[in-house]
């Protein structure tokens, strides 16, 4: 028994020193991240949102939204992107094979109508294309494509392809986007052009929030505890935890659910790759 037991201490004692170097790190990226936030809030009322909103020399943006059997939501989060504060933006929805009626609540929604349109194959994608609309009070605002079901990595490769902008954003359907989020993800496009590729939004659960037409009216913590873990974890890995790395130059992850890059530069890596267990990373 004498080599049970040095076997159960050894695993004790792996087991307490990879918690206290995780956690450890997790307390260093949360403090450097919280000097970062405050630096944040000292610069946000000169950021210049404004001044973006209102010059002509503004970057315009494709918003790329991947929809598979989407139909109880799609409606709703295409009018809240619709309407969000932004001099010059397109939206590209993907219909990646929904078996529902995501494709005729669009349809009957924004007056969709077919363009003979040929999308490019600047980066590889799988499944074909059957059809591209556009809406009939809104053609250069909103396009939808139909294709073949090739998982959510294909539908955004063919959201490159069709996407006319020179910056990508890239949201999750059932995402909830702030009024000024594309001001904030690309201020930093604007002031280091040459040099910023991605910016990420901060990503949390709306899980007890209350949210009208497409916007969070009023935040509240959810009922259930389970949810109410996954918020607190959410704080600490998106809020605090991606925010300490990228002031330590070590962000190597764009969240799926909201994130901006330069098309040039996603198109020179071939897109998303469709062999990653998530195609942000």
């Amino acid at each position: 028994m004498e080599w049970l037991r040095d076997a159960l201490w050894l695993a004790d004692a792996v087991i307490f020193g990879y918690f206290i170097l995780i956690n450890t790190s997790y307390l260093v990226l949360v403090c450097v991240a919280a000097f970062d936030f405050f630096q944040h809030l000292r610069r946000a009322p000169f950021a210049g949102a404004d001044d973006m909103f209102r010059s002509p020399l503004t970057l315009p943006i494709s918003v790329i939204v991947p929809a598979y059997n989407e139909g109880a939501g799609i409606v709703p989060a295409v009018q809240a992107i619709m309407a969000l504060r932004y001099p010059r933006f397109e939206i590209v929805v993907v219909d990646d094979g929904s078996t529902d009626d995501t494709f005729a609540r669009l349809a009957a929604q924004f007056d969709l109508v077919e363009v003979p349109r040929v999308v490019p194959r600047e980066v590889h994608f799988t499944g074909d294309v059957r059809s591209v609309h556009v809406s009939r009070a809104h053609p250069e605002t909103l396009v939808v494509v139909r294709k073949d079901n090739g998982g959510k990595a294909d539908a955004l490769n063919v959201g490159i392809n069709v996407a006319r902008c020179p910056l990508l954003c890239m949201v999750d359907a059932d995402s909830v986007l702030d009024t000024e989020a594309l001001l904030s993800v690309a201020k930093p496009f604007a002031d280091d052009p040459l040099r910023v590729v991605a910016t990420g939004g901060v990503v949390r659960i709306a899980n007890g929030c209350r949210i009208v037409g497409g916007r969070v009216v009023e935040v509240r913590m959810p009922h259930r505890w389970l949810p109410r873990i996954q918020v607190v974890e959410y704080l600490r890995a998106f809020l605090m935890g991606r925010a300490g790395w990228s002031r330590l130059g070590g962000l190597v992850v764009i969240s799926g659910a909201c994130g901006l890059f330069r098309r040039d530069m996603v198109v020179e890596v071939g897109g998303m790759a469709h062999d990653c267990i998530g195609e942000d990373a």
